[in-house]
């Protein structure tokens, strides 16, 4: 049984047929100013952003947490201000959000990255991130996963590098400062997703 809930939401713009998150919006759009999100940003930005923290919204729910969308600002360790000890992430693309929260207290820290499945990455960023003891897995599942551990050992102060991090088959470690955490992956749609949490 998995330690954490995730929803994923794909980005369906305001004013569509298909948009069924209007109050929400709203809300949203008022909530930006304190929010303190950049002040000049483009609409598919502005919609990465609303879907994440809509996906985050919708969990705490199923938690039975209710926030205001004004509460949903995220402090240093990107965790929120008022719930500062609940491990939560979230992660975009420009078509698909994604958001996971900590079940419960078993679990101290979680990162989620979501990437496209077949995207690319150039040699300088994977000579950027590999680490020598590496599991051989596709480069973008790599990354993906490398992106979710450094979210999960965020609230460290240390300061972590891509190609310290080790994937094996079932963990991420970064030998230099003793962590490690566990990791899931998720397929949806063209999407590879990567969930880890200690």
């Amino acid at each position: 049984m998995n330690p954490y809930l995730y929803i994923a939401l794909n980005h369906i713009p305001p004013g569509s047929e298909d948009f069924h998150f209007q109050q929400d919006w709203e809300q949203f759009k008022k909530a930006m100013t304190g929010l303190k999100f950049e002040k000049k940003m483009s609409a598919s930005r502005i919609l990465e952003i609303f879907y994440s923290r809509l996906c985050l919204k919708i969990l705490l729910k199923k938690k039975g947490i209710h926030l205001l969308w004004r509460d949903l600002g995220l402090n240093e360790n990107f965790r929120l201000h008022q719930l500062a000890k609940l491990p939560i992430s979230m992660s975009h693309t420009k078509e698909l959000s994604i958001a996971v929260v900590a079940k419960d207290e078993s679990i101290e820290s979680i990162g989620v990255d979501i990437e496209e499945a077949n995207r690319q990455i150039s040699q300088k960023v994977v000579s950027f991130m590999s680490h020598p003891k590496d599991e051989n897995l596709p480069e973008i599942q790599r990354w993906c996963l490398k992106e979710a551990a450094y979210k999960c050992f965020s609230h460290s102060s240390k300061p972590i590098r891509m190609k310290e991090l080790v994937v094996t088959s079932d963990e991420i470690k970064c030998p230099q400062y003793g962590f490690n955490c566990q990791w899931d992956s998720l397929e949806l749609d063209k999407y590879f997703v990567a969930i880890c949490y200690s």
